[in-house]
């Protein structure tokens, strides 16, 4: 058993003839028999959220009794530098709120790499709510593109304090409130995920009726 400090954050593990489970940093790997002599290896992989000395321990145990217990446990030390981790934070607008059935939603979504790592391969990935019809997509850096209402932006590159903005706009063909949820992913692991994506909701309203002319002479 391992039981993770708080300044790693698990990637996976590669049990080798382990079975092994996570449950919120605590990882067991379990062997179901180890024959004398022998010898089995698992490898736990995390990443360094906090700088700093960090200590790890890991320990394991038997259905037998084990005639020598102090050397079934061992730990280790590394020292951390600062963290160069991307730290992804997404908002999202709406420009008109309520409109008019038939109207444009514009929506215009800012990614701000609030980390101090670079984040590569940055993407925004936005599904169109239903109902609405899609007119344009762009950004400030990278292109966008559209598939069966599923709005990409593939943004590339964004340093540490960097940012980008995509705007998407879509007609209203029904009445009612929209909803619609944006999220940005990058290719390295983010400090912090829980900001990665924002909801917008928007009221549609029935069109306003002319009045009638009236025809008498």
């Amino acid at each position: 058993m391992d039981d993770l400090p708080d300044e790693l954050s698990l990637v996976n593990t590669a049990p080798g003839p382990f079975e092994c489970d996570d449950d919120e940093g605590v990882v067991s790997c379990v062997l179901l028999s180890l024959s004398a002599g022998q010898s089995a290896t698992t490898t736990i992989t995390a990443i360094v959220t906090q700088e700093g000395t960090i200590s790890n321990a890991a320990s394991v145990s038997g259905d037998q009794t084990d005639p020598d217990i102090s050397n079934n446990s061992a730990a280790a030390q590394i020292e951390a530098s600062e963290v160069q981790l991307p730290d992804l934070v997404l908002t999202k607008t709406d420009i008109q709120d309520p409109i008019t059935l038939g109207g444009e939603i514009t929506y215009v979504i800012s990614i701000a790499n609030q980390g101090l790592g670079e984040a590569t391969g940055v993407t925004l990935t936005d599904s169109l709510p239903s109902e609405t019809n899609f007119v344009s997509a762009s950004a400030t850096q990278g292109t966008c593109s559209d598939a069966g209402g599923v709005v990409t932006c593939q943004l590339g590159l964004l340093n540490a304090g960097q940012s980008a903005t995509s705007t998407i706009v879509v007609i209203a063909v029904a009445t009612g409130v929209k909803s619609n949820t944006a999220t940005a992913t990058s290719n390295e692991t983010d400090l912090n995920d829980t900001d990665n994506s924002d909801s917008e909701d928007t009221a549609v309203n029935p069109a306003q009726q002319q009045p009638q002319q009236d025809d008498d002479s």
